[in-house]
């Protein structure tokens, strides 16, 4: 298959997925479902790298157990929003750049990467739904300064700015909890 031809089909995928999101709701992102970074040293999550995180609720995550480190009050509002073909704040990136571009914004990629099945699954349950794409931060020790991230999440941005911080108490704190459900699940 040529590079053009790959294009097209890639161009064709695209527009489905376009079609698909648009019949779900105007403002559907898979991401909010099915994508999650949590960053365990600063107990924060995200579904999303355009977003800053926001906190877990250590007392609800005590109680109701790992699945709140993605299923947050706050990604489960977001969730019911963007349903309802309400633009959450939260994601006002891709509506930015849909706005003044005419383009979709990353969240038509983003919801690109997931199956039809995993798709139809975020539409049955907007509570409890575990990630397909997990990604996981113990520190922020990374060697890159990309120009979308801050010290919090990289202290090479940190070493050059000069404004380390330091997370030593909740980074414990988060981390314990992590290890512990992880082994708890383990030996169930």
């Amino acid at each position: 298959m040529s590079m053009i031809e790959e294009n097209i089909e890639e161009k064709q995928d695209l527009e489905l997925t376009k079609k698909a999101m648009e019949s779900i709701s105007p403002t559907y992102c898979a991401a909010k479902w099915l994508n999650s970074t949590i960053w365990l040293y600063c107990g924060e999550t995200a579904s999303c790298h355009h977003l800053s995180g926001h906190k877990v609720n250590l007392t609800d995550l005590m109680k109701n157990g790992c699945d709140k480190l993605h299923n947050t009050p706050q990604k489960i509002k977001e969730r019911e929003e963007m349903l309802l073909g309400k633009k959450p704040r939260e994601c006002s990136y891709c509506w930015d750049i849909e706005r003044h571009s005419g383009l979709v914004g990353d969240r038509l990629y983003k919801t690109a990467e997931f199956s039809t099945e995993d798709i139809e699954e975020t539409l049955i349950n907007t509570t409890s739904i575990f990630p397909k794409y997990l990604e996981i931060a113990f520190d922020n020790i990374c060697n890159m300064a990309c120009c979308y991230c801050s010290s919090k999440y990289s202290s090479r941005i940190a070493s050059i700015k000069g404004d380390p911080k330091d997370y030593g108490k909740a980074k414990k704190l988060y981390m314990y909890f992590f290890l512990e459900m992880a082994t708890r699940s383990i030996k169930e």
